[in-house]
């Protein structure tokens, strides 16, 4: 009778804790999740905190938080389950009552991109561990973004600073001028073959090209030329558009940025300043360039704006990975300088 009596005591402390935490494990239980810093460049490492408050005297002794964060976020030291785009992992913890606890994360931004934590939930369980409890965290609590600002790219040398006179600097973008020769050097892949010095070619005994003189031009409009690129080619064209903005920033002339926004073409405001400049890198953060328009939709829009704006240099970002895509540029190129625009192909280097 007493072992019964025994079984049945057991029973109810049992079904009384299985009620209370039923009840009031998620009372008074404070969360948030944010990432110490807003902006950061590709291959940077910041910190996603975590800071958990149980207000009540109920203590957790077992809680996981589940979350999911876009792939390219990558947590350093923990354990991870990636998907296409997607990446799971946990933390664990025990939380005393009317305790509080701060964990700081490290994590690796791989890419390029605008991000936020996609969803939390909350796993408890209670003191003798058969119950498993769950909460979604709202999103309120977790709402922070992240930009990932694209690292630039080396370009080839059509990117030159110039100096007047003291030593001050010319607000001016820096190409070479086909007009004005000033020695000559080796052929490099993607040197446009009317450029060849016949007279040092012979010479020498290999292909050279001329070298040509500065000139200077007030307006440029850097577009990001993508179309029929790998992913791994587009964003290589996004890190030599970024590049680009980081040599203009500050230092030369006024420039704008044009790419395709959701089938139709974005084109920026000009800007000279430092901050104009940090708002094209943003812009690039941000630059969808995975379905972009083809040249024959993408460029005649963007030649209208040049043609209003005779001081403008359409300036085209491209990859050398893909000799076709390149000499595709050069025909842009060339179509703009038979309708009287100045035009440049820049290339990254990495991608040759």
């Amino acid at each position: 009778m007493e072992f019964v009596a025994v079984i049945l005591i057991v029973f109810a402390l049992y079904l009384l804790e299985t009620h209370i935490y039923l009840k009031y494990w998620s009372k008074g239980l404070e969360y948030r999740c944010y990432f110490t810093d807003s902006e950061c460049v590709e291959g940077d490492e910041t910190e996603l905190v975590e800071e958990i408050t149980n207000r009540k005297r109920l203590p957790i002794p077992w809680l996981k938080s589940e979350f999911s964060v876009p792939a390219p976020i990558d947590i350093i030291g923990a354990q991870s389950v990636v998907t296409d785009k997607t990446r799971f992992f946990s933390g664990y913890f025990f939380l005393r009552g009317c305790g509080r606890i701060t964990r700081r994360r490290r994590v690796k931004l791989l890419k390029r991109g605008v991000y936020g934590i996609e969803s939390i939930v909350l796993v408890a369980s209670d003191v003798l561990g058969t119950l498993s409890l769950s909460m979604p965290v709202n999103k309120s609590f977790f709402d922070g973004k992240i930009t990932v600002l694209p690292l630039p790219s080396q370009i080839d040398e059509a990117l030159m600073l110039s100096e007047g006179s003291g030593g001050d600097e010319v607000r001016r973008f820096i190409l070479p001028d086909p007009f004005l020769i000033d020695g000559v050097r080796e052929y490099e892949y993607g040197d446009n073959a009317r450029f060849i010095n016949t007279a040092a070619t012979a010479t020498q005994g290999r292909l050279m090209v001329s070298k040509y003189s500065a000139a200077a031009i007030e307006k440029v409009i850097i577009v990001l030329f993508t179309y029929g690129l790998s992913e791994s080619d587009a964003e290589e064209c996004v890190k030599t558009a970024a590049a680009v903005c980081d040599e203009l920033n500050g230092r030369y002339s006024e420039f704008a940025l044009a790419f395709e926004v959701d089938g139709r073409v974005f084109r920026s405001e000009y800007g000279a300043s430092r901050e104009h400049g940090l708002d094209m890198m943003r812009l690039l953060a941000g630059a969808d360039v995975s379905s972009p328009l083809p040249p024959e939709r993408l460029l005649p829009e963007i030649i209208a704006g040049c043609n209003a704006a005779p001081d403008t240099m359409l300036c085209i970002t491209a990859v050398g990975g893909s000799k076709g895509n390149y000499d595709k540029a050069l025909e842009i190129v060339q179509e703009c300088s038979e309708r009287g625009i100045s035009a440049a192909a820049v290339m990254g280097r990495s991608s040759r």
